[in-house]
């Protein structure tokens, strides 16, 4: 079974927004995103890419960075790093189990190609 969330991010100061869609397979890889709408004018976000937790204790626990879908640096020794393009803070690491039907969560971010404050809503509609 495939789960899919629905996110609207938005920035604080213009209210221009985008809406994508994060995913995952029964919590396996690959923790991926599609873009389903992006009112962000001059913010570009690309049609997809990958999704991680990140522990950030000083925001509220666990929250998700949202990245492009290819690395943007490889090392030698193998390591790969992934250009942060949003950060949804103090989001749980079982948000997905919990979605249910008609449920919002809202919160906080930050849209990092610019460092420009957002907002982020949740959604799981009814269908």
């Amino acid at each position: 079974m495939r789960n899919i969330v629905g996110c609207r991010i938005k920035t604080i100061k213009t209210g221009l927004f985008c809406e994508i869609a994060i995913g995952w397979n029964n919590g396996y890889a690959p923790f991926v995103w599609s873009r389903i709408e992006n009112k962000m004018a001059r913010l570009d976000i690309p049609k997809n890419g990958q999704w991680g937790y990140l522990d950030l204790p000083q925001y509220g626990g666990t929250s998700i960075s949202i990245h492009s879908q290819s690395p943007t640096i490889r090392t030698r020794d193998g390591n790969q790093a992934y250009q942060a393009i949003s950060e949804l803070l103090a989001l749980p690491q079982d948000f997905m189990e919990n979605a249910k039907c008609g449920n919002y969560s809202k919160g906080h971010g930050m849209w990092r190609l610019t460092n420009e404050a957002v907002e982020y809503e949740l959604f799981l509609p009814c269908v």
